[in-house]
C-alpha cells in the first residue's frame, strides 16, 4: 500500500474531497510535517525500487545517482520526472499514477506529493529530512498481491 507514504497519501484524498479543496504543495507539506509530528514510530517509511532509479538516470543522463541524498545540481531534474510511473519504484504509487483516472484521484495530489516528500528527504537543514525513510529496493520483482499486516499493541 506505499508504506507509511502510502497511508498519509490517503489521508490527503480524504482530505480533499471532505474540503472541496485542492491542496497545494506548500499545504500537502505542512499537513505531512504535522502528520509526521504526530506519528508513534520515528519514520515515515516508503520505497522504491533499483529499476526506478536506474530509469531516472538514463532519463537525465546521469549515473551513479544515491536517490536518498542526490547531488544538489541535479535535484531540480530529478523532482522534475520524479513523478512519472516508471520513476517510481513503489507499485502502490506506480498503479496510482497510472490508473488515476479509474480511481478518481487528482493525479497533480499525486505528482505533489511525490514531489514534496523527496525535497524534504533531501533537504538535510530540515529536521523532518531524518523523520522520512527511503528504502532503495534491491534487484527486480514483481508483486502478486497486498499483504496488510495488523500489530495489537497490548
Amino acid at each position: 500500500m506505499g508504506g507509511d507514504a502510502g497511508e498519509f497519501f490517503l489521508g490527503l484524498v480524504i482530505y480533499e474531497e471532505l474540503y472541496g479543496k485542492e491542496l497545494t504543495a506548500a499545504e500537502v507539506k505542512r499537513l505531512l510535517m504535522q502528520y509526521i509530528d504526530q506519528m508513534e514510530h520515528e519514520q515515515l517509511y516508503w520505497c522504491t525500487d533499483d529499476q526506478a532509479v536506474d530509469h531516472i538516470e538514463k532519463t537525465i543522463d546521469e549515473y551513479g545517482i544515491d536517490i536518498q541524498s542526490p547531488r544538489s545540481d541535479i535535484q531540480d531534474s530529478i523532482v522534475q520526472i520524479i513523478s512519472e510511473p516508471n520513476n517510481i519504484g513503489d507499485v502502490h504509487f506506480k498503479t496510482l499514477l497510472n490508473q488515476y483516472q479509474k480511481l478518481n484521484i487528482r493525479k497533480a495530489l499525486i505528482q505533489i506529493f511525490i514531489q514534496v516528500y523527496y525535497r524534504m528527504l533531501w533537504d538535510k537543514s530540515e529536521s523532518y529530512s531524518g523523520k522520512l525513510k527511503l528504502e532503495q529496493l534491491v534487484g527486480s520483482h514483481q508483486e502478486d498481491a497486498f499483504i496488510d499486516v495488523r500489530h495489537d499493541k497490548n
